[in-house]
């Protein structure tokens, strides 16, 4: 119901959000392990678009655009995740950083 508040609104439109933010999550990781490398780096920025603290999807995206030879685009995607998750004083996990030095050799 677009335009609507409530509570018994919000709460499906929140729970709606979180299940296509988990189903673009996972059809990024698929399009990785099949090589569609373009669609996964498409799909994680879906994801992390209705929800930026998906650090998961940034790590997808940050393997894809390896694959894709973008350095650039590893190093965005890790900047993006620690923007994002600065927001909440946190910062990318310890897999998250260790993926960026893997990636950066």
């Amino acid at each position: 119901m677009p335009g609507r508040t409530s509570q018994w609104v919000e709460e499906p439109r929140r729970a709606l959000s979180r299940q296509a933010a988990d189903a673009l999550s996972s059809a990024a990781d698929l399009a990785l392990r099949l090589h569609r490398y373009s669609d996964a780096v498409r799909l994680c920025e879906r994801s992390t678009a209705i929800d930026p603290l998906r650090e998961v999807a940034w790590r997808v995206r940050m393997r894809a655009a390896n694959a894709l030879g973008d350095d650039d685009g590893v190093l965005i995607a890790f900047q993006d995740c620690e923007a994002a998750l600065a927001g909440i004083d946190a910062t990318p996990s310890p897999s998250t950083r260790r993926l960026l030095k893997q990636l950066q050799r």
